[in-house]
């Protein structure tokens, strides 16, 4: 089965979670957005339901792509898991979206 490093759906705001989980590889670090869950922990349940073993969660926060403008924003914090650490998330999302601007600590509707 193929499970996305980086999964955040286009063009909605959503909740998003970094974690790393246990692979044959070692860790691997993973970064989940979905519009449709209410909580950070929902999207930690939806990986575990689909047979990831968690290993470490590092935070989480909102974030929203916006796939005409090439602009993906990050703000906000998980109440549950804390931030998620800035550099991991720019790894993340640079490595998946190398054209897109990054912008933190930014809404969408601030830009």
């Amino acid at each position: 089965m193929h499970v996305p490093k980086v999964q955040v759906p286009f063009d909605k705001a959503q909740k998003y979670v970094v974690f790393s989980v246990d692979a044959e590889e070692g860790h691997v670090d993973m970064l989940w957005g979905d519009p449709d869950l209410t909580w950070h922990n929902d999207i930690i349940e939806k990986a575990k339901s689909l047979g990831l073993a968690i290993h470490k969660i590092y935070g989480g926060g909102r974030i929203f792509i916006d796939e005409q403008k090439k602009q993906i924003f990050v703000w906000g914090t998980s109440d549950r898991f804390g931030p998620a650490p800035r550099y991991l998330v720019e790894e993340m999302i640079e490595g998946e979206y190398p054209d897109y601007k990054l912008l933190f600590n930014c809404e969408p509707h601030q830009a």
